[in-house]
């Protein structure tokens, strides 16, 4: 019984937070989407973790792989696509479109910060998505700094449309088109990716949730360090927790379980 209160009162907590908010960035990772049935990446079962006699799954997210073997990231592309598609928003999808929905209607300000590329956030009806990695259905020209700045058009792509990999050539230049998809080898570019828009959000939030993320990688990172080194309160959601006694409150609890029960008692 005393576990269950303690539980209890560690939601009424966030909720408390949410309450006095005006201002609030989430920031999710992987871990949101992996109910869903998306693996992540980093986990034991990620996607980290299988590879094959040749490669590994390393290889395959980088420019550089791409650049080398471009017919066999996009074979790769293509089958995440797929899994992608077949893959539904869960609880913790829905419930963050119903937090901003609310949020907005009172008049406060909003942002959803995502690290995933797999569209989720937006089926589920959020509006306020800023992608940092960018989207995986999403393609432009691999020639990055063509000086006719054609490379900026980005272009829905489903890649089970396409018969033969020489069709995914761009009519300008004749490059491979790639994935708007942030590369382990390649830096943040705010010509292809949100970030603009989330450093300057990050000015003005006064409450961050941070959800289903290891923080493994530079932006999040630093949003998260930036927020502790300004006392801004931190909601943690994440089965196995990252922050910790840092979080002003944290969960272990998947996405899907712990955000509609915030929810349901924010509203």
């Amino acid at each position: 019984m005393e576990e269950s209160s303690s539980i209890n009162a560690t939601y009424q907590n966030a909720v408390k937070l949410l309450h006095k908010s005006e201002a609030i960035m989430v920031l999710t990772g992987a871990g949101i989407s992996s109910d869903s049935g998306i693996p992540t990446f980093r986990g034991k079962d990620g996607m980290w973790v299988p590879g094959t006699v040749n490669y590994t799954p390393q290889d395959f997210a980088t420019f550089r792989f791409f650049k080398e073997r471009p017919e066999l990231v996009l074979e790769w592309y293509k089958e995440r696509q797929k899994m992608i598609k077949n893959a539904k928003p869960n609880e913790g999808h829905f419930a963050l479109a119903k937090l901003e929905k609310k949020m907005v209607d009172e008049g406060k300000k909003f942002l959803l910060v995502t690290q995933n590329i797999d569209n989720l956030h937006q089926r589920a009806g959020s509006k306020h998505v800023a992608e940092i990695h960018g989207n995986i259905f999403y393609f432009r020209c691999s020639s990055t700094y063509s000086k006719d700045k054609h490379h900026l058009n980005l272009q829905y792509l489903d890649l089970e449309t396409v018969d033969e990999i020489e069709d995914l050539r761009c009519k300008v230049c004749n490059s491979y088109l790639r994935p708007n998809v942030l590369g382990f080898d390649e830096t943040y570019d705010d010509r292809f990716f949100d970030v603009n828009k989330v450093a300057s959000f990050s000015r003005e939030m006064d409450l961050m949730i941070i959800v289903g993320t290891t923080l493994q990688t530079t932006l999040p990172y630093y949003l998260v360090q930036d927020a502790l080194n300004l006392s801004v309160p931190i909601i943690e959601v994440n089965p196995e927790p990252v922050l910790e006694a840092l979080a002003t409150v944290s969960l272990s609890v998947s996405a899907s379980v712990a955000l509609p029960k915030i929810i349901s008692i924010y509203q």
